[in-house]
């Protein structure tokens, strides 16, 4: 966005020497035209307060000036992303939309139900978050139709890949976060690279890194805070994989200019490669939870069955926050890290010997049935070759990742915009 109707957009937010009919009127005023639909200046500023809501990033005149270059961009590519969905006939329903909350809630430990109320007291109207979280919930949905037939790990990349992981055994590995921000010209890299500064500045702030890279970042791996797990040295792009080794955990880094545009990276935790063989078993856990209908007979829980036993066949840690989004019940999504021993017995049974990556049987649990998942192991005394198929969809991820941002960009590319403010 050109610098002074950058300064025009600020003016109208701040309301300088604007009050009464006069606000209102420049709040209305288009901000954007995207292939002829509207984003508005009252669009940009119920985003600001959503952000306002939901990270520790103040509300004040420096914010709201550095944050609506970032915002415009945001809203400009979500308008793109529906209305792509809307050209290929997906149609994210109400229950999708349900189970968006559902994921929003346990990320941010709200009690079930509660995000409407929770951003209703803060003066955010609800619509606000669910129509951003209509976009996301439509893109994945497009992306999984599109792209993700087209991924196609060869037994060939496995085998090279299990030869990296065995010789780096005993190597350091490192646990990353990361943020996108695109520059899909030459023109766009000084912004993209401003951009990219202001979420660091932002973050070592106090904004939370997860929350700054769901609003913001241009990565497939938004919707997951920008989580990428455990990477060894060498398998990052060697301008990123250089920063990584020399910053400390909790750290987040300056800007990287990679291929396509620029990374913030934060360094979650370090460990040496198979270390642990010896130490009490930890699992990371996913699951997809289906909920029994009050006073369910016999056939309705037949049918909750026959659903867990289609979630099976879909499911993977890959795309656990989608399939939770699009067809799990509260409680489904990424459950963290927990010793083995100090799980119910039921599960525990469930998932110790579980490969990676691979949907457990239902549990039954009475009110509900679970799939569970098991996406990362450490400890125990034995090891072993790591899985095949965790392997292929840490592969695949990455793929689909990049042939996302693609997409978007060539959406991009094609869309007519106008900038207006």
């Amino acid at each position: 966005m050109p610098p002074l109707r950058r300064v025009i957009l600020v003016a109208v937010l701040l309301g300088m020497s604007l009050s009464g009919p006069a606000l209102a009127q420049e709040v209305l005023r288009i901000a954007a035209v995207v292939n002829d639909e509207v984003v508005s200046a009252l669009d940009v500023e119920q985003r600001l307060r959503l952000i306002f809501a939901t990270t520790n990033i103040p509300d004040s005149a420096e914010s709201r000036q550095r944050l609506i270059p970032q915002i415009l961009q945001s809203l400009i590519d979500e308008r793109l992303q529906l209305q792509e969905a809307t050209r290929l006939n997906i149609v994210v329903t109400a229950d999708d939309l349900d189970r968006a909350h559902r994921t929003v809630e346990s990320q941010n430990g709200l009690p079930a139900g509660s995000l409407s109320d929770f951003l209703a007291s803060r003066g955010v109207d609800p619509a606000v978050a669910d129509a951003q979280l209509r976009a996301q919930v439509a893109w994945q949905k497009v992306v999984g139709f599109r792209l993700q037939p087209t991924i196609i790990v060869g037994d060939d990349e496995v085998d090279a890949m299990l030869a990296r992981m065995k010789t780096n055994a005993g190597q350091p590995e490192v646990r990353i976060r990361e943020i996108f921000i695109a520059a899909d010209t030459p023109d766009q890299e000084r912004e993209a690279r401003a951009t990219t500064a202001r979420l660091a500045d932002q973050i070592r702030g106090g904004a939370p890194f997860e929350a700054v890279a769901r609003e913001f970042s241009q990565g497939f791996s938004a919707a997951d805070g920008g989580e990428i797990g455990w990477v060894p040295r060498g398998q990052l792009a060697g301008e990123i994989d250089a920063v990584v080794a020399a910053i400390d955990v909790g750290e987040v880094s300056d800007p990287i200019a990679a291929e396509g545009g620029f990374y913030l990276v934060k360094v979650v935790d370090r460990r040496i490669a198979g270390a642990a063989l010896d130490a009490p078993v930890k699992l990371t856990l996913a699951q997809i939870v289906l909920p029994m209908p009050d006073g369910a007979d016999a056939a309705a829980r037949a049918r909750v069955a026959r659903d867990a036993e289609d979630v099976r066949s879909v499911v993977s840690c890959a795309n656990i926050e989608s399939v939770a989004q699009q067809r799990g019940g509260p409680g489904s999504g990424r459950l963290g890290t927990v010793a083995a021993a100090d799980l119910p017995e039921d599960i525990r049974a469930a998932v110790t010997d579980l490969a990676l990556d691979t949907a457990s049987a239902p549990i039954d649990t009475g009110p509900s049935l679970h799939v569970l998942l098991v996406c990362e192991r450490s400890g125990g005394s034995s090891g072993g070759d790591p899985d095949r198929a965790a392997i292929i969809n840490t592969l695949g991820r990455e793929r689909l990742s990049m042939l996302a941002r693609r997409y978007l960009r060539d959406l991009r590319r094609d869309a007519v915009v106008d900038v207006r403010l």
